[in-house]
């Protein structure tokens, strides 16, 4: 127990350390110490093979920082044994990140809930980055199997972000999603658009 709770201390430091390195640090210092760390995940350590790969990309580009941010965030997200803290920590920097992979992995655990004052993180995040997360919303309602109540809620929660992203054109949106989305996606937004 002692050690799981040295473990989390850990992470949560590493969490803070990233954002604190998101807002203060050069991509540089933050790469360094990344891969002079090899940070925890859960009770892993990031994969050598991605590190040695992030080193040879290593050209001072900034996709290189971000790379190493996606890789240890999303795993965060996929660990069981996360804290609640870890995951709302990592679903905010995944927000802020923007990349392709980072906004499937919020789309992914669009239904996450923080406990601790019952909100939706990933549902907030996925509306703050706005249009770029539509295409995904929409790849994530495909994906999703409608039969059982999970699914079924988290194709609910997909829809309501694509209405508060779109707010005043939503109406222009349905329309032309009704022509140009398969049927699945169409019964989604039909099924979940009582009125706008």
């Amino acid at each position: 127990m002692r050690n799981m709770i040295i473990l989390q201390s850990k992470q949560l430091i590493f969490s803070v350390f990233c954002l604190y390195s998101f807002l203060c640090f050069s991509d540089d210092q933050f790469k360094n110490y990344i891969l002079t760390t090899n940070p925890i995940i859960g009770n892993q350590r990031l994969d050598t093979n991605i590190i040695g790969k992030i080193k040879v990309y290593s050209s001072g580009n900034k996709d290189d920082t971000t790379k190493l941010y996606e890789v240890y965030l999303i795993g965060v997200m996929e660990n069981s044994e996360a804290s609640m803290s870890m995951k709302v920590t990592a679903i905010a920097l995944l927000g802020k990140l923007r990349t392709a992979k980072a906004i499937q992995c919020l789309v992914r655990n669009i239904d996450f809930k923080n406990n601790d004052n019952r909100t939706l993180p990933a549902h907030a995040s996925i509306i703050d980055i706005g249009e770029e997360s539509i295409p995904y919303l929409i790849e994530g309602i495909e994906s999703e199997d409608s039969s059982n109540l999970t699914s079924r809620t988290k194709i609910y929660l997909m829809v309501q972000a694509i209405r508060e992203i779109k707010k005043d054109k939503y109406k222009e949106f349905f329309d032309d999603a009704m022509k140009k989305y398969s049927i699945k996606v169409q019964d989604a937004l039909r099924k979940c658009t009582i009125n706008f």
